[in-house]
């Protein structure tokens, strides 16, 4: 597809998604599951902070929960920061650990919403960091842990519980046995 080509088709796809129209949206959202493009994301991530209908809710929320795409990572996380102050913060975290991409290299994005946001985000927070703690090598996990350390005392009283955990989780966490097999 010619440069000029793809960027017309983009800006059909965002008039679409941006028709104010439900059947149209989710019918873009459909066919964006076959023929989807990561330049779309940051659209569906304000689309979600706008506080959508739910049925649109329901919609962007399962196609990024989805999404299978692992060069997303990056504009994933720069969409959720440009929609932290919208509606659905939660879900956009909660899509970050139901997708299965690789998000070890923000996890202290992570701890930080944990920290900052409510309750329910911090728990969609922690959920993230447990499924990619793994992939942290032993002094990436005493880096994230020193950090998460220093950040829980800037905390509200209600999450220490939570984030007392998530501490515990990095910093005893020891990781799949790793065998080299060649020697």
């Amino acid at each position: 597809m010619s440069g000029d080509s793809k960027k017309n088709n983009l800006n059909e796809i965002l008039n679409k998604l941006n028709s104010g129209r439900e059947e149209v949206i989710i019918d873009t959202i459909n066919l964006l599951r076959d023929k989807g493009d990561i330049d779309i994301l940051p659209e569906l991530f304000k689309l979600l902070a706008s506080e959508p209908a739910e049925i649109l809710e329901i919609q962007i929320s399962s196609f990024l929960n989805d999404l299978k795409t692992n060069n997303a990572q990056e504009v994933i996380i720069q969409s959720i920061q440009e929609n932290r102050k919208g509606s659905h913060l939660d879900k956009m975290i909660s899509s970050c650990w139901q997708n299965g991409l690789d998000f070890s290299q923000h996890l202290s994005f992570f701890v930080d919403i944990a920290i900052e946001e409510d309750y329910m985000t911090a728990i969609e927070s922690f959920s993230v960091v447990e499924e990619n703690i793994s992939s942290l090598e032993l002094p990436e996990r005493e880096a994230l842990s020193a950090y998460l350390k220093k950040r829980m005392k800037s905390s509200d009283k209600s999450k220490v519980k939570l984030l007392e955990e998530m501490h515990k989780l990095i910093s005893s966490f020891s990781g799949p046995l790793k065998l080299d097999l060649l020697n």
